[in-house]
């Protein structure tokens, strides 16, 4: 299994200016690639092929071979992502079009010599960049990134552990409890998500209050810049906050799995709750933004390739009324609260509720009585 990993460089005023030099340089390898690909396909009608676009940029960049071909690798499978998303009715999905005047830096094979102590990437031609870091796996490839500092991205190969499980488990994913789970055998696990919504409230508040403060400066003032630079720092940090705590989050799910001797995670697909929240007039507008800011995406990304790590296998089902259907009689009865309780005397937690019937949108499994627990993703401080 090929995973991905990062870290944040340390990098010398000389490597630095290097590093960004050469950043630059893909920059104006990324503008041409796209240059190449629309004038084609204004002529031809057609997508040029990255086997026809790679002779046409060969030697003309201060980079490495192999990184002018990852950058036609990098375009291509974007162009590729795209013609997916406008097949399947996103009409609104464009292909690369921006110019760019920074890009990452990717690397290949041929371009990374790795040791126990060192990391070397050749920029170009008997130009390096030597990282001192100790501790790696066999790296397959590696990218320089921009994100309010330069980051390493670096995939290698995870040996995959099958647990060898024989039970099956439900996955209610939720706004308020970003992950509510049972077992066929009534186990259950709620993990909240208080923090996650915290974070967000504090990130929306400062982003009101930046945008109004950089309303009244002169655009490209020092003020402006100064402002513009703290909103930035201030989003990538909370940006941050929320992927540590949401792998967090997904690593509890999977320990709890694992622990439970699960086989097969069956979870809800909440695809399309964001959407068309500003016509949704049902639910306030805090409400509407809650829904549209929720990642569900994310949290289904991190299951799943944490569930094939262990050997677990993830699949999704519509969790259309899961919610609001009792497992006891099967009427259907939309909660308040927390709590779901039916007029037959059923009564359990609502996001349990829905992660049981999750459950049984593909296996039939008898009710059984809920062990459930709750925990926090992370340790929280209060002041």
């Amino acid at each position: 299994m090929i995973k991905t990993r990062s870290f944040k460089l340390k990098l010398s005023h000389h490597d630095f200016k290097l590093v960004q030099n050469h950043s630059i340089e893909s920059a104006k390898c990324w503008n041409d690639i796209i240059k190449i690909a629309k004038d084609y396909y204004d002529i031809n009608k057609k997508w040029i092929s990255k086997f026809d676009i790679q002779p046409l940029i060969k030697g003309q960049y201060e980079l490495h071979s192999e990184t002018v071909q990852g950058l036609t690798d990098i375009f291509n499978a974007n162009r590729q992502t795209i013609a997916q998303l406008r097949r399947n009715g996103d009409k609104k999905a464009k292909y690369p079009y921006k110019e760019k005047h920074f890009f990452m830096i990717p690397f290949k094979t041929h371009a990374i010599k790795q040791t126990e102590t060192n990391l070397r990437l050749t920029l170009h031609s008997k130009c390096y960049l030597n990282i001192s870091i100790s501790n790696l796996p066999k790296i397959r490839t590696t990218q320089l990134v921009w994100n309010n500092g330069y980051y390493l991205f670096y995939t290698f190969d995870e040996l995959v552990i099958n647990t060898y499980g024989t039970k099956t488990c439900g996955i209610d994913l939720g706004e308020v409890h970003s992950i509510a789970m049972t077992t066929e055998e009534g186990n259950s696990l709620i993990i909240s998500n208080r923090l996650g919504r915290s974070i967000k409230r504090y990130r929306n508040k400062k982003l009101g209050s930046f945008s109004e403060a950089i309303h009244r400066c002169t655009k490209y003032s020092r003020k402006w810049r100064k402002l513009v630079n703290s909103k930035n720092e201030m989003k990538i940090k909370t940006k941050n906050q929320l992927r540590n705590l949401y792998h967090q989050t997904t690593r509890k799910a999977i320990d709890f799995e694992v622990s439970n001797n699960i086989g097969e995670i069956v979870c809800g697909n909440p695809k399309g709750v964001g959407k068309n929240t500003k016509k949704n007039k049902t639910n306030s507008s805090k409400n509407r933004q809650k829904l549209y800011q929720a990642e569900f995406g994310t949290l289904k990304q991190y299951l799943k390739y944490k569930a094939e790590s262990k050997g677990i296998i993830f699949s999704l089902v519509n969790e259309s009324y899961t919610s609001q259907t009792c497992p006891a009689c099967s009427t259907r009865k939309k909660p308040t609260g927390r709590n779901y309780s039916c007029e037959c005397g059923f009564k359990a937690h609502r996001d349990i509720v829905g992660a049981f019937n999750i459950l049984r949108k593909k296996y039939q499994c008898e009710l059984v009585d809920f062990v459930m627990s709750y925990r926090h993703p992370i340790k929280v401080s209060y002041y």
